[in-house]
């Protein structure tokens, strides 16, 4: 599967019969100049749908590790043609009920899907109907498998759905993870067969690869777009991303690479570095092809688990209470944890030949 350079701008017609999708979003820079200065010129015929990842800023914050709150005067930094806004993520609600970021976006002429979960929102782009669906998927804790009422509500509403395209936007996964868990891609296939025409990831904060599933492309995550982790995880590949560019006529879509600068700010790039990161949503839509769960526990999770370790211990030195303990304590023994606890042995006996040595 072959991704575009980031001349993108050649690629769309003048009819805007594309769609342009964005990954993580909130709105943000450093010095406070404009997130989308160095792309804005790009992405004029596009039609644009960015998943927002903040709430409107009120006076009560939730309290929880990262919270991301923004002005309602910082909305108006959204190019016009972006004009689909899904807000269906964990931090819509870090400040205001969601119900005013939506209502500040509608003001503005934004189109938003939100802010239930899941929620719907049917529109007319190139003359074809389309249904634009948003969940967002809480890690599971007792399975080792997405279910509950999100899940099939989001059935639900695509079934009932006549329009010419149905387009679903999942915010899920397991942070900081280049390969997605292989009951995300069971699921994923689900969707599919359930009738959605495109499946856009978001979550991760960093590019996972894409397939196609029944002549439908599923990309399970776009990775950082405007966003800034670079203090608390200096990352490589938390400093690039990819768009997808569907056309709604051809019912095709496919990546296009770009970087991020220091500054929290999408760009494009020299020659060599479009090659670069091209090579690299190969190589992750590469590995989607052998996805095991062993090696997914001991790989992907194990790097998330060693992460939200780290949280822990963070919250802990912050309020060092016995309620924190507690809560870690609880989340240790989560049923998930089990199977990686599980793997972990497994393999580590595996590795010497079925018995256990002691080191001298």
């Amino acid at each position: 599967m072959k991704s575009s350079s980031c001349d993108f701008n050649q690629e769309c017609s003048q009819d805007i019969d594309t769609i342009l999708f964005c990954g993580d979003t909130f709105l943000l820079t450093r010095d406070g100049s404009d997130p989308f200065e160095h792309v804005s010129q790009a992405m004029t015929n596009y039609v644009i749908c960015i998943n927002l990842e903040a709430s409107l800023k009120g006076k009560n914050v939730v309290d929880k590790a990262v919270a991301i709150t923004v002005a309602e005067a910082s909305l108006q930094s959204l190019p016009k043609n972006i004009w689909y806004v899904s807000i269906v993520n964990n931090h819509a609600a870090d400040s205001t009920d969601p119900i005013e970021l939506c209502k500040a976006l509608i003001r503005m002429g934004k189109r938003v899907i939100g802010p239930l979960n899941p929620s719907r929102l049917d529109d007319v782009v190139a003359g074809k109907t389309i249904s634009f669906f948003s969940a967002y998927l809480k890690l599971p804790r007792g399975r080792v498998s997405y279910r509950g009422r999100i899940i099939n509500e989001l059935f639900k509403m695509i079934r009932r759905s006549d329009a010419d395209l149905r387009i679903v936007n999942l915010h899920w996964g397991y942070e900081h993870t280049d390969v997605p868990a292989p009951f995300q891609i069971t699921l994923a296939h689900k969707i599919v067969d359930a009738g959605a025409n495109l499946i856009i990831g978001h979550h991760p904060h960093v590019a996972q690869g894409w397939e196609i599933y029944n002549n439908t492309p599923i990309f399970y995550s776009l990775g950082n777009f405007n966003f800034g982790q670079f203090d608390s995880l200096p990352q490589e590949n938390n400093c690039w991303g990819y768009m997808v560019s569907f056309d709604c006529k051809k019912n095709s879509g496919f990546p296009i690479p770009y970087k991020i600068n220091n500054n929290y700010q999408p760009y494009c790039m020299t020659e060599a570095e479009k090659e670069t990161l091209n090579r690299k949503v190969e190589t992750l839509s590469d590995k989607l092809k052998s996805v095991d769960i062993a090696d997914w526990f001991l790989e992907s999770y194990k790097k998330w688990f060693l992460h939200e370790m780290h949280v822990w211990k963070s919250d802990f030195l912050r309020e060092r209470s016995l309620f924190i303990i507690l809560k870690w304590g609880a989340w240790l023994m989560l049923p998930l944890q089990w199977c990686f606890y599980y793997y972990f042995i497994k393999n580590h006996a595996q590795k010497n030949n079925g018995h256990w040595h002691k080191k001298i």
